[in-house]
This record gives structure tokens, C-alpha cells and sequence, in this order.
């Protein structure tokens, strides 16, 4: 079952490169791009239900996405406030992703269970998605608006839990 679900993922990864990646343009004159007020760009992956959706697939519900590694102190210190926002703001519509970037889909099981951790998890293996969203540091938390337009950027990691609500306030 493991090796399924990581060829899978890994199949997802690779159509990230080829697939669904439109950084820079327009889109009903609206640019998209990583900045605040634009459009965030597209792209294709493996959802936990390993079933391939997109960015485009979640349009009408706000969307978070979180971009991470487990070797990052920051990133390790702010799940616990990630973890609460999607137990109380998934069954509000809320679509919250982290993204890790570039680790073995066994290091990742073994943080999320050592952190008793639940959200869905993307595994960016060839680090596509991150270089479509200019992702230069982690942790990084994209807010997303339900018409698909980037609200919110944060570049380092939350203190609090009330810290990401302060976002997702801009996205619900």
C-alpha cells in the first residue's frame, strides 16, 4: 500500500512539471503570480483520497498552503498552529495543504505521526510546485480567496494560532 501511494505522489510530482504550471500571465485581466492580489498559479497533484485535483478544482473555497520541510525548526514549531486551523476550519469549506518539499514520503510519515499530525500533506518531490510559487524560504503560507486570488503571504513561521486566523480572516 505504502509503495502505491508513493508511486502515486510521485506520478503527481511529475505532472506538476509538465502539467498545470502557468506562473506569469493573465487570466480575465488578472495576473497570476505569487504576489498578494494575483491569481495563484495552477497545478495538478495527488490528494489523500489519491485522487488528482488542482488549484483550478478548488475554486469557490478559500485554500492555505503551506509550504515545509521537516528538518526546519520554524516549520516544526508552527504545525501544532496548522493542525488546529484544519481541525476548526476544514468543515467550513477551508482546502488546507502542506506542502513539503523534497523528502521521502517515509520521513514525512514519521513527522506527522511523531507530531500526531492529520492535515493533508503534498509531497513536492521535484519541487515544481515551490519554484511555481517562488518559494525561496520556509516556512511560507499562501492565503488563497475563493475566486483563487492570493489574500495573504507569510514568510516565516506563525506564533500562534490567532496569528494565522489574523490571515485567514482576509480568505473566509
Amino acid at each position: 500500500m505504502k509503495r502505491i501511494i508513493f508511486t502515486l505522489l510521485l506520478l503527481a510530482s511529475c505532472l506538476t512539471l509538465f502539467v498545470g504550471c502557468n506562473a506569469d500571465g493573465e487570466v480575465d485581466g488578472v495576473t497570476v503570480g505569487t504576489n498578494v492580489g494575483n491569481i495563484a498559479p495552477n497545478f495538478i497533484f495527488t490528494d489523500t483520497g489519491n485522487g488528482i485535483t488542482s488549484m483550478n478544482d478548488m475554486k469557490g473555497s478559500p485554500v492555505v498552503l503551506n509550504f515545509w520541510a521537516s528538518w526546519c525548526g520554524p516549520c516544526r514549531a508552527e504545525m501544532p498552529y496548522i493542525q488546529a486551523i484544519y481541525n476548526k476550519y476544514t468543515e467550513e469549506g477551508l482546502y488546507l495543504y502542506a506542502i513539503n518539499l523534497n523528502e521521502t514520503t517515509e520521513t514525512v510519515s514519521a513527522f506527522m505521526l511523531e507530531y500526531e499530525l492529520s492535515f493533508p500533506v503534498i509531497m513536492d518531490i521535484k519541487q515544481a510546485i515551490s519554484l511555481n510559487y517562488n518559494v525561496s524560504a520556509i516556512p511560507i503560507t499562501f492565503f488563497i480567496d475563493s475566486a483563487g486570488v492570493i489574500q495573504g503571504k507569510k514568510i516565516g513561521a506563525f506564533a500562534s494560532q490567532e496569528s494565522i486566523e489574523t490571515y485567514l480572516n482576509a480568505i473566509l
